[in-house]
C-alpha cells in the first residue's frame, strides 16, 4: 500500500488486509522526548514491514518496565475488497487505560472492519510522564511556552497522517468516526475541544470518560512536573538535560495512578467542561455513553489488586471509602453479589 513515506507491505487474514506498525510520527527519543511529535521519515529504500505490530509505548513500574520511547506507531485494518476509489468510512480508535497503560495492538480490528464494511485505525500515544509531563525547564524552551499533552498532541498527529493517507487505503478522509472507551473516552472529548484536531474528524463516539472535567492549568501541573522531577533525582531546578538523561524506566517512577490532559494555549486553551458549555468545540455528531461493566476494572485495582478485595462484611465500608458517598443508601441501590 502507497503512503506518504513509501510502499508498506501487509499481510492478510480472514478477509482483511492487515498493515501493522506504520510509523506515524518520529521516535520521541532523545532530543525529540517531551517535545510535540516531529514529522515521520520516508521509509528506507522506500519499503516499509508492516506485517507485525511495533513496541507499546512505555509503561508498567520502573523496577518491571515494558515497551519502548519508540512507540509512535499505528494499524490500519482493510476489508480485502476495498480499493482506492471505496472511500468507506474511517473508525479511529483511541485506547483507554489511565493515560499509564494499553497500546493500539489490543485491539483487533479486523473483525469490525469486516462486520462494518469499514477501515479501522488502532494508535499508540504517549503515556505517563512520557506523554504529560508539563515542567518549567521544557516550557521555558517550548516555542509556545507551553509543556506537556504530548501524548494529546501524538493522537492529533495520527489523525493527520490518517487524513493525508487513508484514501489509498480505501477510507474516506472526510467521513473519520474518533472513538475510544475511558482514558480514550475522555481523549475523545478533549480532541472535540482541541483546536489542534478541528478538522481532522467528522464523528465521535466517547465510551466512559470523562467530559464535565475542569483541567489542572498549566502553572498547576508544572508545579506537579516539579515534584516528580524532585522524586527522580532532578530537584526543584531541574533542567532538560537532566530531565532527558533519565532512563526510560526511572520515569515511571513516582507516577500518579492516573494521567490526565492539562491546560495550554496548544492543545486545550479551555477545559473541556468550559468548552462545551461555551459552544468552543468541533461541532460534529456525538454519541456519549458509558462502557458497561468498566468499574469492576478500578475495584479490581484498588481492592484485588492489592491483595484487599472486597468481601460481603466491608462492602458498605469500601464503598464510603471508595466512592465518597453514602454505603448504605448506595448498597440498598447496588447490593452485593458475594
Amino acid at each position: 500500500m502507497q503512503t506518504q513515506q513509501g510502499t508498506a507491505t501487509g499481510i492478510e487474514q480472514s478477509g482483511v488486509r492487515q498493515f501493522l506498525g506504520l510509523p506515524y510520527a518520529a521516535p520521541p527519543v532523545g532530543a525529540l522526548r517531551w517535545k510535540p511529535p516531529a514529522p515521520v521519515a520516508a521509509y528506507a529504500g522506500g519499503q516499509y514491514d508492516a506485517s507485525h505490530f511495533r513496541s507499546v509505548c512505555m509503561q508498567g513500574t520502573a523496577s518491571a518496565p515494558t515497551g519502548s520511547e519508540d512507540c509512535l506507531y499505528l494499524n490500519v485494518y482493510v476489508p480485502d475488497a476495498a480499493t482506492p476509489a471505496s472511500a468507506l468510512p474511517v473508525l479511529f480508535w483511541i485506547h483507554g487505560g489511565g493515560f499509564i497503560l494499553g497500546s493500539g495492538s489490543q485491539t483487533d480490528g479486523s473483525a469490525l472492519a469486516k462486520q462494518a464494511n469499514a477501515i479501522v485505525v488502532t494508535i499508540n500515544y504517549r503515556l505517563n510522564a512520557f506523554g504529560f509531563l508539563a515542567h518549567p525547564a521544557l516550557t521555558a524552551e517550548d516555542p509556545n511556552q507551553v509543556s506537556g499533552d504530548y501524548g494529546i498532541m501524538d493522537q492529533a498527529a495520527a489523525l493527520g497522517w490518517v487524513k493525508q493517507n487513508i484514501r489509498t487505503f480505501g477510507g474516506d478522509p472526510a467521513n473519520v468516526t474518533i472513538f475510544g472507551d475511558s482514558s480514550g473516552g475522555h481523549s475523545i472529548y478533549v480532541q472535540l475541544a482541541s483546536p489542534l484536531s478541528a478538522g481532522l474528524f467528522a464523528k465521535a463516539v466517547a465510551q466512559s470518560g470523562d467530559f464535565s472535567r475542569q483541567q489542572e492549568s498549566q502553572a498547576q501541573a508544572e508545579t506537579d512536573g516539579i515534584g516528580y522531577a524532585t522524586t527522580w533525582g532532578c530537584g526543584s531546578s531541574a533542567t532538560t538535560a537532566c530531565l532527558r538523561g533519565l532512563s526510560a524506566s526511572a520515569l515511571l517512577q513516582g507516577n500518579p495512578l492516573t494521567w490526565y490532559a492539562t491546560l495550554n494555549t496548544r492543545v486545550l486553551p479551555l477545559s473541556t467542561s468550559a468548552a462545551f458549555a461555551s459552544g468552543n468545540f468541533s461541532r460534529v455528531p456525538i454519541v456519549s455513553g458509558f462502557t458497561q461493566n468498566e468499574g469492576t476494572y478500578f475495584v479490581a485495582a484498588a481492592f484485588d489488586a492489592q491483595g484487599q478485595p472486597v468481601t460481603s462484611d466491608g462492602y458498605m465500608a469500601a464503598i464510603n471509602a471508595f466512592l465518597d458517598v453514602a454505603g448504605t443508601t448506595t448498597a440498598a441501590q447496588y447490593p452485593s453479589r458475594k
